[in-house]
């Protein structure tokens, strides 16, 4: 059973994951004005992204439709919470 999540807390839980996923080398990713490739996000560290909040959330990420709804900590969660995600 999934806990429901509140957006401050879904924007803290989707930063850290952007923090793993780059081993740390976005670190403020909540804070982040640009976009993940603007802070240097690796196309290898994007689908590690990807898979991990695929996994977390039970969500499926079309990577050619929703590509633009991954760039920034706050599109994901707006995206997760179209999903149902709270």
């Amino acid at each position: 059973m999934t806990v429901p999540l509140r957006n401050d807390e879904l924007t803290t839980t989707i930063a850290e994951m952007v923090a793993t996923a780059t081993d740390g080398t976005i670190g403020d990713a909540a804070d982040a004005t640009g976009t993940f490739a603007d802070a240097g996000m690796t196309s290898l560290s994007f689908l590690r992204l990807v898979d991990a909040i695929e996994i977390a959330y039970g969500v499926e990420i079309d990577l050619e439709n929703d590509l633009e709804r991954m760039r920034t900590v706050a599109s994901i969660v707006d995206f997760l919470t179209e999903y149902g995600v709270r």
